[in-house]
């Protein structure tokens, strides 16, 4: 059984320093230290507990995934576990300290429990989207046929009026990629509302008709571009998308634990998941294993894009535009804007990164 769906673990990590200023002709060097000399790294010393929370295992979240399937968290002295909760009830439960993290998309309820003080941060993301190809298999919203069409370009008038699954209830980054699918058709969101719905359950509906659309993450959208009855309507743009990983004080008070365990994501991404690794019969079965599905689900489709450095670089420009989204959209429940650095830290995935490449 796939340690991901047999057991609660914890990721721990303790951090060792090296890292010298320069010397100049046997006296101390008056200049700043070199950053590349004096990076504080995690070492082998480095132990602890990471508990995180997912509403649904999806292919995005590959990277993390795969180091538990291989022991590459266990390797590396961290034994981490992840806890089904739905996306409702996970924030408060991180905001708590009651779970470490969240595998997440960032929406509302982050940004609005940020303006209340809560210490919540987006510290990593995990995959981006390749440009898109017709007909290509991809993460987004799906719809009916019998309703969208089968034309080049979907007919989303007849969604009005219509119940759409969404993971979040369109409070969320899904939201605002099907705002501007339909804001394209002259229509707005007002004209649907929103189920929650994640995962298998999301796909089901679709199927069954208890919903017109729903956000299908990877592997779902590989069934449902099986089923010629069902079409993508919507999709993130390429570039960071909000899918990530939230932490709440029980990482960001031990930073070297949350360093250790990001060079660790980084370093899988790099083994295992570059280029067309659906391609790869190793990587395929340890994904397979991890999310529960076929083989064969995760053979075809368009590998999502995973980049080993973590960077975090356009995640303030991607959360001011979401933040301008949900305002209009009247989901915050506060004036003005957030300064990034209350809602986004870069500086962990930075020292991950620094860290490996001096490995």
């Amino acid at each position: 059984m796939s340690p991901i769906q047999s057991r609660l673990v914890a990721v721990g990590l303790a951090a060792a320093v090296l890292g010298a200023a320069a010397a100049c002709a046997g006296q101390p060097s008056t200049e700043d230290p070199d950053p590349a000399t004096s990076l504080t790294c995690p070492d082998a010393s480095v132990t602890g507990t990471i508990k995180l929370s997912v509403s649904a295992p999806i292919e995005g979240f590959a990277p993390l995934l795969l180091a538990m399937e291989t022991g590459a968290f266990a390797e590396a002295g961290l034994d981490v576990s992840i806890e089904r909760v739905p996306a409702a009830d996970s924030l408060a439960v991180v905001s708590q300290g009651r779970l470490d993290g969240q595998l997440t998309s960032y929406g509302a309820g982050h940004l609005n429990a940020a303006a209340e003080g809560v210490d919540l941060k987006w510290v990593m993301p995990f995959y981006e989207l390749p440009p898109i190809e017709a007909g290509a298999a991809m993460p987004g919203y799906w719809a009916r046929t019998d309703l969208v069409g089968t034309g080049d370009t979907p007919d989303l008038g007849k969604l009005k009026g219509e119940t759409i699954g969404s993971p979040t209830s369109g409070t969320g980054a899904g939201g605002m990629v099907m705002e501007k699918a339909l804001r394209k058709q002259n229509l707005s969101l007002d004209d649907v509302s929103f189920t929650q719905l994640s995962g298998a359950d999301a796909l089901t509906a679709l199927e069954n008709g208890s919903v017109a659309a729903a956000w299908l993450s990877q592997p779902y959208d590989q069934e449902a571009a099986k089923n010629p009855n069902l079409r993508l309507i919507a999709t993130y743009d390429p570039g960071i998308n909000g899918s990530g990983l939230v932490v709440g004080r029980g990482l960001l008070e031990r930073p070297d634990v949350l360093v250790k365990f990001l060079m660790v994501v980084g370093e899988t991404s790099e083994k295992y998941l570059q280029g067309n690794y659906r391609t790869n019969d190793e990587v395929v079965e340890l994904l397979a294993k991890a999310l529960n599905v076929d083989v064969e689900v995760l053979k075809g489709g368009t590998p999502l894009v995973f980049d080993p450095t973590l960077s975090m670089d356009d995640a303030a420009a991607y959360v001011a535009e979401l933040e301008s989204y949900l305002r209009a959209a009247g989901n915050l429940d506060y004036e003005g804007s957030i300064d990034p650095d209350k809602i986004i830290s870069t500086e962990f995935v930075d020292r991950a990164a620094a860290c490996r490449a001096q490995q």
